[in-house]
């Protein structure tokens, strides 16, 4: 027998895993943003604290040029899956928010190139930057379903009430 708790991640799975659908606002900021933040911000504190616990353990009062080296390598082999993965989720999440607005998710590839044609002007990336996120935070998707799904909010709904 399934447990509840079984079926919310693979709910949770699905959403994040999938690009077919729609997602609402909210969720697009809390996966998308507020998620990450505590993460890195965790794993931040963390590496903190296995630094002083190993300057404390070895009796450490510098690190050499090797050592730093060392830290850097060891850094890359652990947080470059991790934000390769990221960036995988936050592709999925913003063609899925892109369907709730009523675009489909080739819009999102549109986006790249531009963002690379206007990373070479600071003031200019900065302000598209802006525009699309204030696109995708503050435009409230299609009231009625459309062709990539029911309403966001429907789903959350049954999404809460297998809990």
């Amino acid at each position: 027998m399934e447990s509840k708790l079984d079926n919310l991640a693979f709910d949770r799975a699905e959403l994040i895993w999938n690009i077919q659908g729609r997602l609402g606002r909210w969720l697009w900021f809390k996966y998308t943003y507020i998620y990450p933040f505590l993460f890195f911000l965790g794993l931040f504190f963390f590496i903190l604290l296995l630094g002083v616990a190993t300057s404390i353990v070895f009796e450490l009062n510098e690190i050499s040029e090797e050592g730093y080296i060392a830290l850097i390598i060891i850094a890359c082999i652990v947080l470059c899956p991790i934000i390769i993965t990221y960036n995988i989720i936050v592709v999925f999440l913003t063609i899925k928010r892109l369907h709730d607005i009523g675009f489909s998710g080739w819009w999102y590839l549109l986006m790249v190139v531009l963002g690379w044609v206007l990373a070479f002007n600071n003031f200019l990336y900065i302000v598209y930057s802006l525009l699309f996120f204030s696109v995708f935070a503050f435009v409230s998707g299609k009231k009625a379903p459309n062709k990539y799904g029911d309403k966001p909010v429907e789903r959350l709904r049954f999404f809460y009430n297998k809990i």
